[in-house]
C-alpha cells in the first residue's frame, strides 16, 4: 500500500518540482496543494477527511500545520545547497539586502553567510502577523532587497521592495520524503502493537479502561462499557458518573483507581445507587 501524502507547496515552483519527482517516489501516492500561511488553515479540515497518512510542507507553513493538524507533518529542510544558491545570487548585489524569516530558516543562512563572508542583516519573525512590521522597519533603514519565504516576498513587493524567494532544491525535497517514509513505517508498527493490545484487553474477563484526569476515555473494552452502561460513542466518564472525578483527583494520566496499574479494573459496578460496590477498589458507589 502506498503512503498517501499531501504536499502543501507555498510557491508554484515547489509544486512543479514535487510533480516532476513522482517517478522517483513510487512508494508514495502524492497530492500537491498550493497554499501559504494565509491559505493553509482552511485546507486542514479537508485534509483530515481525505485519509492522508502524512503532510509535507516547509517554513512557516509547516510550523502552522504542526500546530493545527493531528497528522504527522514533515518539514522540508533548507539544505546547504539551497542556502548557497541564494547567497551566490545576492552576493553581487550593490543594494542593501536583509533576510526576514522564521528562526529555522535564519539560523542556517547566518551560518553559511559568515563562511562565505556575505554580510546580510536579518530579522527573525515567529508568526505571519509580524511580517508587515518587519518589512516597514527594513524599508525605513534603507533596505532595498528582502530575502524570505513566499509570504514575505509577496508582501515585500506590495511595499515597493524587491523580494528574493528562498526555494527548495531536489535534495531537500527528497530528504523530506525519506523522513516521511520512515515516520509512516514507525507509526504503522506502533499502530499494529496498539491494535494487538486492544484485542488482548478486549478478551479479558474484567472490565478495563484507560482514562486521563479529565475523565476522557482513551480506551475501554466492551465489558467495561457494559458494566457502566456506557454507549459505544462515549468518550468521557464524568458526564454519566461524576463520582469518578473524586477518585481520579490525585491520579496521573492513565493511573488506575487502585494506584497500582495503568488502567482501571472493574469486576462489577453498581449503577442503581443502592447496595453497590467496587470490590477491587473499595471505593463505594460511583453513581
Amino acid at each position: 500500500m502506498k503512503i498517501k501524502t499531501i504536499v502543501i507547496a507555498p510557491y508554484p515552483g515547489l509544486s512543479e518540482l514535487t510533480l516532476s519527482l513522482q517517478n522517483e517516489l513510487l512508494e508514495f501516492e502524492i497530492v500537491v496543494e498550493h497554499g501559504d500561511l494565509s491559505r493553509v488553515l482552511p485546507l486542514i479540515g479537508r485534509i483530515h477527511t481525505e485519509g492522508y497518512d502524512v503532510i509535507i510542507s516547509r517554513g512557516g507553513t509547516a510550523k502552522l500545520l504542526q500546530k493545527h493538524s493531528y497528522l504527522p507533518v514533515v518539514e522540508i529542510p533548507i539544505s546547504g545547497f539551497d542556502i548557497l544558491r541564494i547567497l551566490t545570487l545576492v552576493k553581487g548585489y550593490s543594494a542593501k539586502c536583509e533576510m526576514i524569516g522564521f528562526p529555522n530558516i535564519i539560523e542556517g543562512f547566518m551560518s553559511v553567510s559568515s563562511l562565505m563572508e556575505v554580510d546580510i542583516s536579518y530579522t527573525v519573525i515567529h508568526q505571519e502577523q509580524e511580517v508587515g512590521a518587519a518589512l516597514a522597519d527594513a524599508k525605513a533603514r534603507g533596505i532595498q532587497v528582502v530575502i524570505g519565504d513566499s509570504i514575505t516576498v509577496k508582501m515585500a513587493a506590495e511595499n515597493g521592495l524587491q523580494g528574493v524567494l528562498i526555494t527548495s532544491g531536489k535534495e531537500s525535497l527528497m530528504e523530506a520524503f525519506s523522513r516521511a517514509g520512515q515516520l509512516y513505517k514507525s507509526a504503522e508498527k506502533l499502530k499494529i502493537k496498539n491494535e494487538m493490545y486492544e484485542a488482548m484487553l478486549g478478551k479479558l474477563q474484567g472490565g478495563y479502561a484507560v482514562a486521563d484526569q479529565g475523565g476522557k476515555l482513551e480506551f475501554a473494552n466492551p465489558l467495561f462499557k457494559h458494566l457502566l452502561k456506557l454507549p459505544e460513542t462515549a468518550d468521557t466518564l464524568y458526564t454519566m458518573y461524576p463520582g469518578l472525578r473524586e477518585m481520579f483527583r490525585d491520579a496521573g494520566r492513565g493511573q488506575t483507581l487502585t494506584g497500582r496499574h495503568p488502567f482501571m479494573s472493574l469486576s462489577r459496578v453498581c449503577i442503581c445507587g443502592r447496595n453497590c460496590c467496587l470490590p477491587r477498589m473499595n471505593a463505594g458507589c460511583i453513581c
